[in-house]
């Protein structure tokens, strides 16, 4: 089912002048309390030409119903698009929907809980003119918001010291890349040349930001110009007794997986840079997350017995992470103790 919807064959638009074509793309499931919001922010960008894609991933609550209220109701410069998927495609195959629907140049990433400055869009479009020929990726700082909307601090590219803003496709593999979706504008380059992002990905961000890097270079903005909710067993608040922190611990390393595995076939696709060195690094970071997966599946007993299997093959790969990850599973009071220490 589909309403407002309009999806066809484009070639890349042209850059007109210093104003290319921005698409709003926004994904939305189970999120009817906050979703008006998020709309609300996009209907509120300054930029022009901008058109407004959102896409309802098949949503068991009334989030499609708010959806069409107010983009019924809206009648301002931007150009509105909307989308219900007839069933649930997950977050990869719904962004890959909004993707194949939207016709701008830049892509501004937009889920359905986050909040965009009414700037968002006109600062990176200033940011990727610097550079329009290379810059394929657009990130900025964000403020975090609480599930209430509460904001409680600035994330910054510049807040891990070992995470590159501005990476390149080596320290996107081996995970040293700032990488926030929320915060992200893409080239649309990104689809024309590498096609539909994998299937079995979990996530869009790590898979385009490392597609940006081999096709081009990522830039950053130093400034907030989305809100980002955070909030679930994702969010580190040290509330999350042991059987639930360790059940998000599960589900996020086999996602982990998935994503990384549709990077790989990205790789595989792609004939420049070194490619050999980049799939070696991801192979090595499969190990390790392999290696957690098959923790996550053992009694505690059986995990502590594995501490000397991780210290083999941290020896003989040059990986700690092994033994990291060993010791969470086998002492997980210990280490959600530090957790609750670490964020309170």
């Amino acid at each position: 089912m589909q309403s407002k919807s309009s999806h066809q064959e484009h070639a890349t638009p042209a850059v007109k002048e210093d104003r290319p074509l921005v698409s709003v793309v926004m994904v939305a499931y189970c999120q009817e309390r906050i979703v008006m919001e998020a709309i609300q922010s996009c209907f509120d960008q300054t930029y022009e030409p901008l058109e407004i894609i959102i896409s309802d991933d098949c949503s068991t609550d009334g989030t499609w119903e708010v959806i069409k209220s107010m983009t019924a109701k809206y009648e301002g410069p931007h150009r509105i698009v909307t989308n219900r998927n007839s069933k649930n495609l997950g977050i990869a195959g719904n962004v890959n929907k909004v993707l194949q629907m939207a016709s701008g140049t830049l892509i501004l990433a937009h889920a359905g809980d986050d909040i965009s400055m009414p700037e968002r869009a006109e600062r990176s479009v200033i940011a990727w003119l610097k550079d329009p020929i290379n810059i394929k990726a657009i990130s900025s700082a964000s403020q975090t918001m609480t599930r209430e909307g509460e904001v409680i601090g600035t994330l910054s590219a510049f807040d891990s010291p070992g995470h590159a803003a501005e990476p390149n496709a080596m320290q996107v593999m081996k995970n040293r890349a700032y990488c926030l979706g929320a915060a992200a504008m893409w080239h649309r380059d990104l689809i024309d040349y590498f096609g539909e992002i994998p299937q079995g990905s979990h996530v869009e961000d790590e898979p385009l930001l490392l597609r940006a890097t081999l096709i081009g270079r990522a830039c950053y903005i130093d400034e907030p110009l989305v809100k980002h909710r955070a909030g679930g067993l994702s969010n580190p608040t040290g509330t999350a007794i042991i059987d639930e922190y360790f059940e998000y611990r599960s589900g996020s390393c086999k996602n982990r997986i998935g994503t990384l595995n549709a990077m790989m076939t990205d790789l595989s696709r792609f004939t420049g840079h070194d490619v050999r060195n980049l799939l070696r690094v991801g192979r090595r970071r499969l190990d390790v997350l392999e290696f957690e997966n098959e923790l996550n599946g053992l009694p505690l007993v059986e995990r502590r017995a594995r501490i000397k299997i991780a210290i083999w093959k941290a020896i003989t790969s040059g990986q700690m992470a092994y033994i990291l990850k060993s010791l969470i599973y086998a002492f997980p009071e210990t280490y959600l103790s530090y957790r609750r220490l670490r964020y309170r």
